[in-house]
């Protein structure tokens, strides 16, 4: 039998072709990144084929010497395939519709209906076919070398003579022909060094391991050299205590500053829109496409701040950022953080299953010491990462709201999606209970889902044919429906809004493609402020520097109060534009949009990072009478 036409070398060049397809394929589905990483896609070419001569060598040694359970051989060998194509399957989905490898976070959340979504989409069905035939190819080719090993076998041929010419022989024949030429089938345009930079087995294995791993924490301390240069960029730390760092007794850098008094306190409204990037809002394209009208117009009255990044990701993490002006920075969210490590904070929590261990300064906690009720309210299920138990033990809400619970079935609207609720559906009822309400000041939060993967919207914008902006639409139609509410409402005159992202969104393929360009997990968000108390300041646009740190401490200069408290952050409205040195999960300095370079190495930026899990792992980030 011809060498090239043995099952030996189909399987052999088709499992290295099978192999590599893997990135070729999420790569051309991310058409702002084509592949220039030359080196790494030849690596991986010598690496699938250095793997599969392996399994043929294995296999024809196996059958050759009749070792024991070589009837069952072909069965194993599918089994670990058709693991294998399932792993692949499962990273390429979630690269897909994440942006990122599977990795810890994607763990924590797959024990979650909500968090498995993605599993039920057509990308989803393809890629289940891919393993199904590959995995039927497997099979017969296995069947095919068996027959044809028993035939030469048979013939008498050596077992070395064999190898050489139906395993090694083929390898050679595969790696002239793929070899030096394998990186010209793209032409460069941009990086992929993340699909190509490991086989996704590596990231597979590498999340299990963290997520099995996850709770231990070395303990770490900053040099006063450290402390002096975080002091420069407006980061100070033990100006209370020396037992936590960040406690301080002010909102602001001068504590002795005069605040004035209202007659009757205002209220305060947070929306936290999921995944709301600016890029919907700020760029021509998108504004000449008219899917954001509402927003644009609140904009257009409120006080907008153009030059805000997420600080941290994904929801939960981004949602303690901006409420409680803190970096939450376990590899995980809620619920994996009382794996702290420290007997005294797991024993504290043992009962209390889905609330964070870690305590924050909630603007929740803080507002209720000047006499403010809240209440959260959200499209997302009430059982997600432990959101309820976050918000009400956690957080200290007085009332939490899901609008995909079954109480709230004869209010909606719109069918559930795969995350809960319709965003149009959770204003409108977000406007009933502003309408029924009585009583003293309140903060409400909201936050919304529409824009999430898998993208399906509620309603579509006429002449749009495209998922991911027709949610941006059904998002901004309900916010169009809560902000007319407001501006005829009785809260109209005294009630500040706000409406910011949870994060910005990921890197997904289908945001890719809008964007054009390479972007990662922080990116600009929009932030707008809309306050009748402060008239003069409506209708402008500020580009101070800020993040999602900024904005607690920005709600306090709001409402001309102060308090003890942690916050990372400062106010936007002074603090903040003599300090535009920003904290966040990552360096943040590169993705702001300024001249001025910021003093602040990626060393730096990782140790502060493991300081502040240190801390927050021992508690120590605020003190417990203050909760």
């Amino acid at each position: 039998m011809s060498i090239l036409r043995s099952p030996h070398f189909l399987l052999i060049s088709g499992g290295v072709i099978f192999a590599l397809l893997w990135h070729f394929s999420i790569i051309y589905v991310s058409p702002s990144s084509w592949l220039d990483n030359r080196d790494q896609v030849q690596g991986l070419f010598r690496l699938y084929l250095a793997l599969h001569v392996l399994l043929i060598l294995i296999v024809s040694t196996w059958l050759y010497k009749q070792l024991p359970g070589s009837r069952w051989l072909g069965t194993l060998v599918l089994a670990v395939y058709s693991v294998w194509l399932t792993v692949r399957a499962l990273d390429w989905n979630v690269l897909y519709y994440y942006g990122g490898h599977v990795d810890v976070l994607f763990w924590d959340n797959a024990f979650y209906a909500a968090g498995t979504g993605m599993l039920f989409t057509k990308m989803a069905l393809l890629s289940l076919l891919a393993v199904v035939a590959g995995s039927m190819v497997i099979v017969i080719l296995i069947r095919k070398i068996i027959r044809h090993q028993r035939v030469y076998v048979d013939a008498g041929m050596s077992l070395f003579e064999y190898l050489g010419l139906y395993c090694v022989l083929p390898a050679v024949i595969v790696m002239l022909l793929g070899g030096a030429s394998i990186h010209t089938y793209f032409s460069p345009k941009g990086s992929t060094k993340t699909y190509t930079e490991y086989p996704p087995e590596y990231h597979f294995a590498m999340s299990i391991y963290d997520f099995l791993e996850q709770g231990e924490v070395d303990p770490v301390a900053l040099s006063d050299t450290q402390k002096s240069k975080l002091t420069s960029l407006g980061f100070r730390l033990e100006t209370a205590s020396t037992e936590y760092p960040f406690f301080r007794n002010s909102v602001y850098l001068d504590e002795s500053r005069e605040l004035a008094t209202y007659e009757e306190a205002p209220n305060v409204i947070l929306v936290m829109v999921e995944s709301l990037s600016s890029f919907f809002i700020e760029d021509p394209a998108m504004r000449e496409l008219g899917i954001t009208p509402n927003l644009d117009v609140f904009g257009e009255e409120a006080l907008y701040f153009s030059n805000i990044v997420n600080a941290n990701t994904p929801t939960l993490q981004g949602q303690i950022a901006t409420l409680a002006s803190s970096l939450h920075v376990f590899k995980t969210t809620m619920n994996m953080s009382l794996r702290s490590g420290h007997p005294d904070v797991d024993e504290q929590n043992s009962d209390r299953v889905g609330w964070i261990a870690t305590r924050y300064p909630y603007l929740s906690l803080l507002l209720k010491e000047h006499g403010y009720e809240s209440v959260h309210i959200q499209s997302g299920d009430a059982e997600f990462a432990g959101t309820e138990r976050h918000f009400r033990l956690s957080a200290g809400y007085d009332e939490f709201i899901s609008v995909a619970d079954s109480g709230y079935a004869d209010q909606r609207q719109y069918v559930l999606s795969s995350w809960g609720a319709r965003d149009i559906d959770t204003f409108r009822l977000a406007s009933h209970w502003l309408e029924s309400r009585q009583g003293g000041p309140f903060f409400m939060t909201l936050s919304t889902m529409d824009i999430h993967h898998p993208y399906l919207p509620a309603i579509k914008k006429l002449g749009v044919d495209d998922d991911l902006l027709n949610t941006v639409f059904s998002t901004d139609a309900g916010f169009g429906v809560f902000w007319d509410y407001l501006r005829s409402s009785k809260y109209k005159d005294n009630t500040i809004v706000i409406v910011t992202a949870d994060h910005a969104l990921f890197p997904t393929a289908d945001y890719l493609r809008l964007r054009g360009e390479s972007i990662g997990y922080y990116d600009q968000i929009p932030l707008m402020i809309y306050s009748p108390l402060h008239k003069s300041r409506m209708g402008t646009v500020d580009d101070t520097r800020g993040s999602q740190l900024d904005i607690a401490p920005t709600v306090f200069e709001l409402l001309e109060l102060d308090s003890s408290n942690a916050f990372m952050g400062l106010s936007l409205l002074s603090d903040r534009k003599d300090y535009p040195y920003l904290i966040g999960k990552v360096n943040l300095a590169s993705r702001m949009k300024s001249e001025k370079g910021v003093a602040w190495s990626n060393e730096e930026q990782t140790t502060l990072i493991e300081y502040i899990r240190f801390l927050a792992s021992t508690n120590k980030l605020y003190p417990p009478s203050n909760r």
